[in-house]
């Protein structure tokens, strides 16, 4: 079933329980932070997501993820995340990205509040994003963010992907709403992959990017996916020690 991919390509991550020992470092992922718009993130700058899976049938499952500025300068930074999926619990990655166009130029991998070991990566090879079609409403709504309330542009879309822009290929339909704001750091590309692959016709004008204050898959079987902001700030420091 191939309805995560999008869901895991903006925030999936892995739950952020300690453990006594990191496992081997999973492959680093040059397309960590691809849906990023680096350009205006300050070093110190973190924010922290809840992530909940409602199945039709069964149990929720809950998650948390976090993107950390550690340090940086005009053209670089260095960013902690767990948003990688592969990504063994307690640990994270530290990478240096380029600001300009979120691409990663070294990782680094370890416990959280341990040694991170320089992970050499494979040559980065460019993924055609998923082709998505719709059409869309934007309006604002204000949401209040654990005790703090946030002014948002509000998008709903009933959207229909097909995976990596090709012919033939399965195409999945669900309705996905976001809350965006400018207040909040780590702003994403609206747009997704350009408007070769991101065919959707929005009633109002959309932000060229701006960050996720809540997230929602809905599924016609009926599950639900939700992703929304616990909490952000500006005095990030790193957990990893790296040379």
């Amino acid at each position: 079933m191939r309805r995560f991919c999008l869901v895991l390509a903006w925030l999936l991550p892995c739950a952020a329980v300690l453990l006594s020992e990191p496992k081997k470092p999973p492959k680093p992922d040059h397309a960590l932070l691809t849906d990023l718009d680096l350009r205006s993130v300050k070093p110190g700058d973190w924010i922290e997501y809840d992530g909940t899976l409602s199945p039709a049938k069964g149990k929720d499952e809950r998650w948390t993820s976090r993107l950390a500025c550690v340090g940086g300068d005009d053209e670089s930074l260095r960013i902690e995340t767990d948003r990688n999926q592969d990504c063994p619990d307690g640990t994270t990655w530290l990478v240096e990205a380029v600001r300009a166009d979120s691409s990663i130029r070294r990782f680094w991998w370890g416990q959280s509040g341990g040694a991170g070991t320089a992970v050499e990566a494979p040559a980065a090879r460019p993924k055609r994003p998923p082709r998505l079609e719709g059409r869309g409403v934007v309006s604002k709504e204000t949401l209040e963010i654990g005790g703090r309330k946030v002014e948002c542009i509000k998008l709903a879309c009933d959207v229909a992907e097909t995976a990596s822009g090709g012919k033939g290929k399965e195409t999945e339909s669900y309705r996905w709403t976001r809350w965006l704001s400018k207040e909040l750091p780590f702003p994403r590309f609206v747009r997704q992959g350009g408007a070769e692959f991101d065919r959707i016709e929005w009633e109002g004008e959309i932000p060229e990017s701006a960050s996720v204050v809540k997230m929602v898959f809905e599924y016609p079987e009926g599950d639900v996916v939700t992703t929304v902001a616990r909490g952000w700030g500006t005095d990030a420091k790193g957990s990893l020690e790296v040379k």
